[in-house]
């Protein structure tokens, strides 16, 4: 029969077949659990992130475009906003 274990109602004991030892441990063993979980959740983020960027990529490319005109107008006149002195 299981008894409680410090904190950890009914444990079974480990099985007394040596093949089966390192398994059952294994799955006990709980360390690196959170790491595992922060790599999820920062997957997660990820993939939004990149699905994000792919809708406006080419909202985007258009702005940029248009903000490179806009300097482009502007250093080749000299003016901006209407107001400088003319080339």
């Amino acid at each position: 029969m299981a008894r409680p274990l410090r904190g950890r109602p009914f444990v079974t004991p480990l099985p007394r077949s040596l093949p089966m030892r390192p398994l059952v441990r294994l799955a006990r063993d709980d360390r690196g659990q959170s790491t595992v979980e922060y790599m999820l959740l920062i997957s997660v983020i990820v993939v939004a992130v990149v699905a994000a960027a792919y809708i406006f990529i080419p909202t985007f490319q258009d702005g940029v475009k248009a903000l490179a005109e806009d300097v482009q107008d502007m250093l080749s006149s000299g003016r901006i906003g209407g107001v400088g002195t003319s080339r």
